[in-house]
Formats: structure tokens, sequence, C-alpha cells
């Protein structure tokens, strides 16, 4: 007998839940820079591991990063140089790519984004904003 979950979209994935608990509705997101919110994870030594949820038609800044970062997809999708990611796809990313994800229209992009190291933004504007936003 084959027994098949039902995607519940409310939920998160398992591997997430000792960090942001296993409902989505219950995230408490905050607003980090227009059309861009974030949930830092606690006692995580050594880097830094967020959820994100950027609005739909969004333009990230264009930018690099200080080390490595693993980013998977939960909703949403967004492209950039690299090609399109959508739900369960992961980017690993280091220092040499410099990259302006855009997410796709209709629903927001949510991910989950393990970092070691700061992003290291392009233009003046994001680099001066940077220390506000902690990013």
């Amino acid at each position: 007998v084959d027994i098949v979950e039902e995607h519940d979209p409310d939920r998160l994935p398992s591997a997430l839940h000792p960090w942001f608990g296993s409902s989505m509705r219950a995230l408490r997101w905050r607003r980090v820079a227009p059309g861009v919110q974030r949930i830092r994870a606690t006692g995580i030594g050594g880097g830094d591991l967020m959820l994100l949820r950027v609005a739909p038609g969004s333009k990230l800044p264009l930018h690099s990063h200080g080390g490595s970062e693993l980013t998977m997809i939960l909703d949403g999708a967004y492209d950039d140089l690299l090609g399109h990611f959508g739900p369960g796809d992961v980017a690993d990313l280091d220092a040499e790519t410099v990259h302006q994800p855009v997410t796709s229209p209709g629903v927001p992009c949510i991910c989950v984004a393990a970092t070691d190291a700061p992003l290291v933004f392009s233009r003046w504007m994001a680099r001066t904003l940077q220390p506000l936003f902690g990013f």
C-alpha cells in the first residue's frame, strides 16, 4: 500500500523545526528592506541561518558573498544569472558569484539560507544601508 502524504503549505520542513517551528503561519517575520522579510535562527555558531520572504516581482540588490551561501527555495521562485530556482532547488554560492535575484510574480519567494559571512553589495547605497539591515 502506497501512502502519499499531502503537501501542507503551512508546514515547514521538519529539519527546520528546531530553529523556526513547524508552522509558516506562526512565523514572526521582520521587515529588513522594502519587499524583504527575514527570520534569523538563534543558537547557530559560526554563521547565519535564516528564512527569507521576498515579495513577488522584487529585484534584490546586486551582490556577492563574503564566503559561502546555501539557499533552498521552499515556495515561490527567483531567477538570476545562474538560472531559475523553484521549490526544492538549492543555490550553492561562493565569494566569486555576483548576482541579482529577481523573484517571480505571483507568490512570495520563501527560502532558507545558510551563510558563513555577510553579503558584499556592489552599489554604494546598499553598502551604506547594510549595517541597518544586518545583511
